[in-house]
């Protein structure tokens, strides 16, 4: 982030705001614009379990597979559903996120709205029986994952902008989610999703 300093000064970006805020299930985390790491940049990460001990976890919200969930499921294939890059840790399992309209047996809230896992057979069951019910559910392969206090090192080193979350943005299929979600947190933040990925080009 040093080498583009002077493009956050202009905007008085003051990232130790950002190591201010807490972190807790339900928020979501977004790449800073400058981070190129091919994996998360200009990402959205919902997180899913967060704690000082056992580190954090969560899904990325915005990278887009050339998967349908058919490939994965086949009695699903009907619905023609995209399947979503939910971060390299597991990348070869199916994760999925929901609104618990099925009320799968143990499904983990992480907002209002928002649910994650549940029972894997019921889900295809309902699914396949109902299809209105897909109208909030997200397929993911893989996960994001942070040891204890890597979460937090990382925002230090000015990597992530932390937001709170809403379930219209995690159901959301919209390519630029991570600069809807910043010019809605307004100020700086507005200024910062119009940056181009690579300024040196402009």
């Amino acid at each position: 982030m040093s080498d583009n300093k002077n493009e956050l000064d202009q905007f008085k970006w003051d990232y130790t705001k950002e190591i201010r805020k807490h972190i807790r299930v339900g928020s979501l985390i977004l790449a800073q614009p400058f981070l190129h790491d091919e994996i998360f940049k200009r990402t959205v990460c919902l997180i899913c379990a967060h704690s000082r001990a056992e580190g954090s976890f969560g899904f990325l919200l915005n990278k887009l597979t050339e998967f349908r969930i058919g490939d994965f499921i086949e009695e699903l294939e009907e619905l023609d559903l995209p399947v979503y890059f939910g971060g390299p840790v597991a990348s070869d399992s199916l994760y999925f996120i929901h609104d618990n309209s099925m009320q799968l047996p143990n499904a983990q809230k992480i907002l209002d709205g928002v649910y994650w896992g549940g029972g894997f057979e019921e889900m295809k069951a309902a699914l396949a029986t109902d299809k209105s019910k897909a109208k909030n559910i997200k397929f993911l392969l893989g996960y994001s994952g942070w040891d204890p206090g890597q979460l937090r090192k990382e925002i230090i080193e000015d990597s992530w902008i932390v937001s709170e979350s809403k379930a219209a943005y995690v159901y959301s299929d919209k390519a630029d989610l991570w600069k809807e979600i910043l010019e809605n947190m307004g100020d700086v933040y507005d200024h910062m999703a119009q940056l181009p990925e690579r300024p040196e080009f402009n």
